[in-house]
């Protein structure tokens, strides 16, 4: 989810040529862009760094982000760093609320000056919506700063998002001062994680019952994402630009991980 401007987007995936698109959206309709990448010639060398092509450009600040989006690729080590990095947690789990908490608030005891926990309101059943911010100054304004806001759990019963945000959120932390490219991508961008958007519908859903329909909705039997999506722009209009809950928040990109 873009807001309205130009954005130049690249799809790269190992053992293909990357591409880059030039990419308008607009303020009415979604834009769809359809990326075909191309098989390698050759057989990749074991251990060799395949070349991202980025689009030329000639701005120093353009430069240096696309620059910072290479060295992020699965491509260039991302992958073996993420894979090192939990090589000594353990095997992944759906965490009900309170452990959800917890893992929350252990990352923001550890890592104070990079994360600040608050809470977007409660939910029906009066528990916490948690938002972890990620940033060099969090809880500080930089409005120049790109923004990144990433929701998951929106519905209850679909925890795969959540412990993907939970993880990544970790993932972050664990690699601040340690790797050059993740030290940057939070020096440079503020990104927000809300890893459970109803966390009414996660206490009751059901694991193992991939059909179960249990926790879709919250408390009140509202999905938080069909049932409002009619009515989004009204909603967002009726709040000041400067703020309002987890909608109103402005951001660069929304990601939603249902």
């Amino acid at each position: 989810l873009l807001v309205q401007g130009t954005y130049k987007i690249t799809a790269s995936a190992r053992g293909y040529n990357s591409e880059t698109k030039t990419v308008k959206v607009g303020n009415k309709s979604a834009v769809q862009v359809n990326f075909t990448l191309t098989r390698k010639d050759s057989k990749m060398e074991e251990g060799k760094v395949p070349d991202i092509n980025m689009a030329d450009v000639s701005d120093p600040v353009t430069k240096e982000f696309e620059m910072l989006i290479k060295n992020l690729s699965a491509e260039n080590g991302l992958e073996h760093l993420l894979l090192t990095s939990t090589a000594d947690v353990l095997p992944y789990r759906y965490r009900p609320y309170k452990d959800l908490s917890m893992f929350l608030r252990g990352l923001n005891l550890n890592y104070p000056l990079i994360t600040n926990l608050t809470s977007l309101g409660q939910s029906v059943e009066f528990r916490q919506i948690w938002s972890l911010e990620i940033s060099n100054k969090p809880n500080q304004s930089e409005p120049e700063e790109p923004k990144i806001r990433f929701v998951a759990g929106v519905h209850g019963n679909a925890p795969v998002g959540t412990e993907l945000l939970l993880a990544l959120a970790e993932f972050l932390c664990m690699n601040y001062q340690k790797n050059l490219a993740i030290t940057k991508l939070i020096d440079k961008t503020r990104i927000v994680i809300v890893p459970s958007l109803n966390p009414d519908g996660r206490e009751i859903a059901q694991e193992r019952d991939c059909t179960s329909k249990i926790g879709q909705t919250n408390a009140h039997g509202k999905d938080l994402d069909t049932d409002f999506t009619s009515r989004v722009y009204q909603f967002l209009s009726s709040f000041p630009s400067t703020g309002g809950p987890v909608l109103m928040q402005r951001a660069s990109l929304g990601i939603p991980l249902y």
